[in-house]
């Protein structure tokens, strides 16, 4: 089965109407495979839809995170978006601007405690921390 259909399948199991707008950001981003910015998404869709306005981008990136298809997270000062695969988390380092994934098994015990004790179904899904990574943290304190 292919991208698209795939896609297709996802929107429709969310109760979301299928779309060519829907689908062709959505594929985009499955086939990036990485965070983009949507700039960087209305750069890429418009390699195979030139005449695509930016409104109708930035229109279903809002669609589909209300939606929770797709992931949204700021780092690094911009709003980026992401097809979720599996449900991870990032650590930024804010010298150097090195990217590391976590697995989100580093966060589902807190997500049950926030909820344990206040009863309120907290959304840990997306995280992203900025820190120092270890280069630039320095070697006296690796």
């Amino acid at each position: 089965m292919g991208c698209e259909a795939r896609t297709a399948e996802e929107l429709k199991a969310r109760g979301q109407r299928l779309t060519q707008n829907r689908l062709m950001v959505l594929c985009t981003l499955r086939h990036a495979g990485r965070h983009m910015t949507p700039a960087e998404l209305l750069d890429e869709v418009r390699q195979a839809y030139p005449h695509v306005p930016p409104s109708t981008v930035y229109r279903t990136l809002a669609s589909l995170r209300d939606a929770g298809v797709i992931s949204e997270t700021r780092q690094s000062g911009e709003t980026e978006y992401e097809w979720p695969d599996q449900p991870h988390h990032h650590l930024t380092c804010r010298s150097c601007r090195k990217e590391v994934s976590i697995p989100h098994g580093y966060f589902a015990p807190v997500e049950r405690r926030i909820t344990a004790d206040s009863g309120f179904q907290v959304d840990l899904s997306h995280i992203a921390l900025s820190g120092l990574c270890p280069d630039c943290r320095g070697t006296d304190e690796k």
